[in-house]
This record gives C-alpha cells, sequence and structure tokens, in this order.
C-alpha cells in the first residue's frame, strides 16, 4: 500500500494563487503609502481610501489562504514536513529579518522580539508557527484551535505595557489573532476545491455585507483593526466571498499573471520592504499618489526581477535543497508547502 508522501500532487487552484498574489500587492502598495508618511511627505487620499478598504482582507486573507494547506502538509512524515518549513519559511524569515538589521540598527538584533516581530517578516513567524502547531495539535479541530486563539488576542493589549513587555505582548498578540485565521484556513482547507460551487444565490448576501463593510472603513478611513469577534467574522466572511468570486473567473492571461505573483508571492513579501526604505530616503520622492506610486513600482520591480530569476535567487527564499533529494519530492513542496 503507498504511503502518503508517495501520493501524487493536487495541482494548484489558481483562485487562490491569484487572491494570495492580489493579496501580496496590496501589502507592497501599502508600505509605500506609509513610507511616504514616515518620511513626512503627504499621503495620498487615493490610495488611504483603497489601504482602509482591503485591510479587513488583506492580511488575513493571506494567512487565512496559507491554512488551506495546512491539512495536505500535514499528510506527509513529520520529519519530511518540519523540514519542509525549516526550509521555505523559517530559512527567508530569518534571513531577511536579519537583511533589515542596517536598516533598523543593528543594536536591534540584540533584542529577541526583533527575530519575532521583525520590520515586516512578522507574517512568517506566525504562518510558521501555525505549522508546528498544526503538527503538535493535530488531533484538534482547526476551528476549535482558531476560537482559542481569537479568544487570547482580545485578552492582549500591548499598549498596556512599555518597554520589552510590550514587544513580547505584541508579539503574542500577532500569533494569536492572526495565528486564529491560519487555522480558520486550516478548517476551511478540506472544502477549497468544493468552494467554487456553491451556487451564486448563497453567496450574494456575503458578497453585499462585504462591499458594505469595505464601503465603511474608507468613510471611517480606516479598517476596523480591533480585535473582537464582529472583526474577526467580517473578516472571514470578505475573504472567502473574495475567494468565491475569483473562482468564478474563467481562467485568462490576466489571471495567470496574477497567479504566478501568487507563487512568488514569498519573494515579494520579504524583499519589496527592503527596498521601499532605501529608496524613500531619497530627498527627490514626490508627494502623494506619485511618491507612493514610484515606491510601489520599485517594491514590486526588484521583487519581480528576483522572483523571475529564481532558479539563481532561490536560495534567498530557501534553504538549498539536498542534492539527494528526488526531483518527485521537489515537485510535492513545490504544489503544496
Amino acid at each position: 500500500m503507498p504511503t502518503t508522501a508517495s501520493a501524487p500532487p493536487r495541482p494548484r487552484l489558481l483562485w487562490m494563487d491569484v487572491y494570495r498574489g492580489l493579496a501580496v500587492l496590496l501589502v507592497v502598495l501599502l508600505h509605500a503609502q506609509t513610507a511616504l508618511v514616515d518620511s513626512g511627505l503627504e499621503r495620498s487620499p487615493v490610495l488611504s481610501a483603497v489601504n482602509a478598504a482591503v485591510g479587513s482582507f488583506r492580511m488575513p486573507g493571506l494567512l487565512l489562504v496559507s491554512g488551506m494547506l495546512l491539512t495536505l502538509s500535514l499528510r506527509r512524515p513529520a520529519g519530511e514536513y518540519l523540514a519542509g518549513k525549516l526550509r521555505r519559511i523559517a530559512w527567508p524569515w530569518l534571513l531577511w529579518t536579519a537583511v533589515m538589521l542596517p536598516l533598523f540598527g543593528w543594536e536591534a538584533g540584540l533584542e529577541p522580539t526583533w527575530w519575532l516581530n521583525g520590520a515586516h517578516t512578522w507574517f512568517l513567524t506566525v504562518v510558521f508557527v501555525g505549522y508546528v502547531l498544526g503538527l503538535l495539535l493535530k488531533p484538534v479541530p482547526p476551528f476549535v484551535i482558531a476560537a482559542m486563539l481569537f479568544g487570547a488576542a482580545m485578552l492582549v493589549d500591548p499598549e498596556a505595557a512599555a518597554g520589552s513587555a510590550g514587544e513580547w505582548l505584541l508579539v503574542l498578540e500577532r500569533m494569536t489573532w492572526f495565528g486564529g485565521f491560519f487555522f480558520v484556513g486550516a478548517g476551511l482547507g478540506r472544502w477549497r476545491e468544493d468552494l467554487p460551487r456553491i451556487p451564486w444565490p448563497f453567496m450574494v448576501l456575503p458578497l453585499i455585507v462585504t462591499g458594505d463593510w469595505a464601503r465603511r472603513a474608507v468613510e471611517a478611513g480606516r479598517f476596523p483593526a480591533e480585535e473582537t469577534w464582529p472583526v474577526m467574522t467580517m473578516s472571514v466572511i470578505g475573504v472567502v466571498s473574495i475567494l468565491w468570486l475569483l473562482a468564478q473567473i474563467p481562467d485568462n492571461p490576466v489571471m495567470r499573471a496574477f497567479a504566478w505573483v501568487g507563487r512568488h508571492s514569498i519573494v515579494l513579501f520579504v524583499v519589496h520592504y527592503p527596498v521601499i526604505r532605501l529608496l524613500r530616503r531619497v530627498e527627490a520622492i514626490p508627494d502623494g499618489l506619485p511618491g507612493a506610486l514610484l515606491l510601489f513600482g520599485a517594491g514590486t520591480g526588484v521583487s519581480l526581477l528576483l522572483a523571475a530569476a529564481y532558479p539563481w535567487t532561490r536560495y534567498l527564499f530557501e534553504w538549498p535543497q539536498r542534492s539527494g533529494t528526488s526531483g518527485a519530492s521537489r515537485r510535492r513542496t513545490r504544489t503544496s508547502a
């Protein structure tokens, strides 16, 4: 009887990759906008509205989609499972957290919380911890884990403590709140192939609610970042609704382009921010929309070049594979890691 490790990989789902690609591009856009503000330049009202509208679905969506692959990954032997997460998540997390040290000060590297919070790599911290918890708590239903994490997040208040205590609480807050979305995705993962087949009458109300939530965020000038059950519920409804909507779009060159970005989302995620941080020091950067688009274009452009050169830049984003690893094993890693 064949083992689970030798089972043929399932094909990638286009709409999941498209969502991941769109979400990571929106992260770049957010950081381009905030870089202007951090530099004392004027923000773009247009981009402020965009960032407010998508804020509830951007990072929660990236975590939820990542969690949808947990069940598939857990079919591997534990050693292979952990080795894959160390190679493809822990390595870029540590490497690119270290890359940010010259921009934030070398002394930051002496703080343990830097390696967990980083500057933008905290997302990889949450994903890695989520996969480890998924293995350790394998018998526990993912939705139960999600509920416990969300409940814990609502008890954490990083602003209530100063100094290093506040930093540790921030780590805990991110691990629990965003970890909750990871395990919601893990719970939904078993139905991911059924999601596109939900009849449209059942999705009309969730789509209307999602649109209204985004509209309210634009009117308020920010997305609701409070850690409450209603905010969590609306984020999940919004992410699932957008995933369903993307799944209804026929395969076409535009969808495949965004899906390619999604398959290389790790590259865009870790590379864009140091590029933006370096470029924002240039005094000639204009205010508003032109400046934000310049930073967005630079961060995205450099990232896409490194993604296109992945056979030569792979070591920047995953620990080199052992020479004895079979091609079939590598294909399994690319398909469901």
